[in-house]
């Protein structure tokens, strides 16, 4: 039996503005060289998790996901560059 958590869409949002701001704070990327276990990929697979088991998303919704990974994917990749 499996059981999986359902979130709300306001849930969601929550977390996804919690998980744009920590992207603002120079300090979230400050444990990129572990690689393997750092702060800001424990973050955003959290955020992941969250957006995956979250009922009636809407197509906003989805759109903000997307831009938030697009903008997570260019702010690692310069903090990597450094």
């Amino acid at each position: 039996m499996q059981i999986f958590e359902e979130f709300s869409r306001e849930y969601f949002r929550e977390e996804l503005l919690r998980f744009r701001g920590l992207m603002s704070e120079k300090s979230f990327y400050d444990d990129l060289n572990k690689f393997s276990d750092c702060k800001s990929s424990r973050a955003f697979y959290g955020l992941l998790y969250v957006y995956v088991n979250t009922l009636d998303l809407t197509e906003d919704d989805k759109v903000l996901m997307e831009a938030t990974k697009l903008e997570f994917d260019r702010r690692l990749g310069y903090m990597l560059m450094r």
